[in-house]
């Protein structure tokens, strides 16, 4: 080992080394379940755990454990969501279970936060007012999933909040399984100057409606 005051003249020591210590973690066991807490929901239909998970390697994994108050457990990974098929009310536990190897481990940052939804059964959507006329028909497209147990419907006013049921007059599949894409027609229909059209759409948590792409004119 050499020793300088001004970094130019060199004093060399014969009796010192300089050395180093290399600390490294080994862990046992390899995999751990860390009981995260227990919270009372309900109504529940729906529960998101969101956690800051870092995996160093393909040897590092990290999921949660759901307990509910019948003993099932339903595994989830950090931000997935599950949606129940019913709605439940009593106790959740939620576990972690970290499982690495002898030099590997998985690192969870705080916090970790559950986050539980309860599904409306019913749900409306009202369009902006816009121009119609007197004994106008009205055309409407709407892409859809419905499935079994539920349903979506389509109402026209005359922005006065009386509804008028537009039936639904074909529909036609569409590329994604489940999927169609459903017309709805009504004639003779009067709104003067200007017209709303609502979706209904009712549902429970095991049969779930979706809709998207919403396209609607009012024609003489």
């Amino acid at each position: 080992m050499l020793s300088s005051s001004n970094a130019v003249t060199w004093t060399p020591h014969q009796d010192e080394d300089i050395c180093f210590q290399l600390v490294a973690a080994k862990f046992a066991p390899a995999t751990k379940t860390v009981n995260v807490g227990t919270f009372a929901v309900a109504n529940m239909s729906d529960l998101l755990i969101r956690a800051e998970v870092e995996l160093p390697t393909a040897a590092a994994a990290m999921h949660f454990e759901v307990e509910l108050d019948d003993g099932s457990i339903t595994l989830l990974n950090p931000d997935q969501a599950w949606e129940l098929q019913s709605f439940y009310t009593g106790n959740v536990q939620v576990r972690a279970v970290l499982s690495g190897a002898a030099k590997v481990s998985p690192v969870v940052f705080p916090v970790i936060l559950a986050i539980e939804g309860e599904l409306q059964t019913t749900g409306t959507y009202v369009t902006r007012a816009f121009d119609m006329g007197t004994l106008v028909d009205i055309l409407a497209y709407l892409k859809t999933k419905i499935p079994t147990g539920a349903t979506i419907a389509l109402h026209v006013d005359a922005a006065n909040d009386v509804w008028t049921p537009v039936p639904q007059v074909t529909q036609t599949p569409l590329q994604d399984a489940g999927w169609v894409e459903r017309k709805y027609s009504l004639a003779g229909f009067t709104a003067n100057p200007v017209g709303r059209l609502r979706i209904t759409s009712n549902g429970t948590p095991a049969a779930r409606p979706m809709a998207y792409d919403f396209r609607a004119i009012s024609a003489p």
